[in-house]
């Protein structure tokens, strides 16, 4: 049975959207910075958040600090930065399929 992919094409971002980095540092631990060409941001804690380019990167907390996500089920890193950054390594300049984050992430 075939998966469908996780990838797409990347969408051009010449800048954050606005709000948004005010936004994401309103909360603890949080980060947004531009990372290899792609806007990331986000942030830990009970409600870890991820995003790249404004598209939600689901996220698996294994506790202590520690995650994985969609696109590297089985690359467990600490942070959420860092599980982000290695989410767009893996990409490799193509884009997240679109998912609809969890409500406490606000977009």
């Amino acid at each position: 049975m075939a998966h469908a992919p996780v990838v797409a094409h990347a969408p051009a971002v010449a800048h954050a959207p606005a709000g948004m980095v005010a936004d994401t540092y309103a909360r603890a631990g949080a980060f947004a910075e531009w990372y290899q060409g792609r806007y990331i941001r986000g942030w830990g804690g009970a409600q870890p958040c991820a995003f790249i380019d404004g598209v939600s990167l689901g996220l698996v907390d294994h506790g202590g600090n520690r995650y994985s996500s969609v696109v590297n089920a089985y690359e467990i890193t600490t942070g959420v930065r860092a599980t982000t950054r290695a989410a767009v390594r893996s990409l490799a300049g193509a884009g997240l399929q679109p998912t609809e984050p969890p409500a406490y992430c606000r977009r």
